[in-house]
């Protein structure tokens, strides 16, 4: 499969896969979204692995590493700004946001310490 098939391939997929999710909101089945989700992104991972052509280099990778990076330090600090706020004025959702901000912090430093051992 070349990268024009294989882009084309995940257009469709993703057309298929917002019909499907939205048909499971619409009718309350939200086991179908998950199903419906974990199959795309297994048929996503397994055209990938068919694809003959080089879709990523390395120029790529470093440039999608700075920005993910960059992404998570505005996301953290806003929201946890944000959180602290939502506290301050007694609204309980600064509670969930707070968490969600700790837990992403977590993932971070634990992909960071895998990371860093296994020597990338």
């Amino acid at each position: 499969m070349d990268r024009k098939r294989f882009a084309l391939f995940g257009t469709a997929l993703a057309v298929v896969l917002g019909a499907t999710v939205g048909y499971a909101v619409e009718s309350r089945q939200p086991y179908l979204a998950v199903i419906a989700v974990i199959a795309a992104l297994v048929l996503l991972r397994v055209a990938r692995g068919r694809v003959d052509e080089v879709l990523e280099d390395e120029r790529i990778e470093r440039v999608s590493e700075r920005a993910s990076r960059r992404t998570l330090e505005l996301f953290g600090m806003s929201a946890a700004l944000l959180s602290a706020l939502l506290i301050a004025m007694g609204n309980d959702a600064g509670y969930v946001l707070g968490f969600a901000v700790c837990a992403i912090l977590i993932l971070y430093i634990g992909f960071y310490a895998f990371y860093s051992r296994r020597a990338v």
